[in-house]
C-alpha cells in the first residue's frame, strides 16, 4: 500500500493521472489482496484527500523531500513530504504564515527567511509514507 500512495503522490506532483488495473474475477469479486490495498489507500485519502483531489503541482517540480501542490483558487499549499528532511524544512513560497500536519491538525512552527518558509519539524515523520503539511 505504501508504494501505491507514493506513486499517487508522484503523479499529483507531476500533474499526471494514476490508473490502477483492478478488475473482477470470473466470480465477479475483487481479489482480497487488491481490495485490502484499495481500502488502505482509501483510508489514507480520507485523511489527506484535500491535498490530492483536484490539486495541481506548484512550479519547481520535485524537491529533495517531495512535492508541493495547491488547490486551484485557494491559498493553501500542501507539502507531500515523502523523504523526511530532519527537523527543518525550507520551502520557497511567497505566501503563507501558518502550517499544520493534515493528519492531526497539529501546528507546525513557521518562520519567514529570505522569501522562504522554514518549518520546524519533529525528528521522525508522523506518517512514514507521506506526511502532508498544509501551509496557509
Amino acid at each position: 500500500m505504501a508504494d501505491l500512495i507514493r506513486f499517487l503522490v508522484e503523479c499529483i506532483g507531476r500533474d499526471s493521472n494514476f490508473l490502477l488495473n483492478v478488475g473482477p474475477t470470473p466470480q465477479c469479486t475483487i481479489q482480497p489482496e487488491q481490495a485490502e490495498r484499495l481500502r488502505g489507500v482509501g483510508a489514507w485519502l480520507k485523511v489527506n484527500g484535500d491535498a490530492v483531489y483536484g490539486a495541481r503541482p506548484l512550479p519547481g517540480g520535485k524537491h529533495d523531500w517531495g512535492y508541493a501542490v495547491q488547490q486551484p483558487d485557494t491559498e493553501t499549499v500542501y507539502l507531500h513530504v515523502l523523504d523526511w528532511p530532519g527537523t527543518t524544512l525550507k520551502v520557497r513560497l511567497s505566501s503563507g504564515s501558518s502550517a499544520f500536519f493534515l493528519d492531526g491538525r497539529q501546528p507546525v512552527l513557521v518562520q519567514r527567511e529570505d522569501g522562504s518558509l522554514v518549518l520546524s519539524l519533529p525528528e521522525t515523520a508522523p506518517d512514514p509514507v507521506d506526511t502532508v503539511i498544509a501551509v496557509r
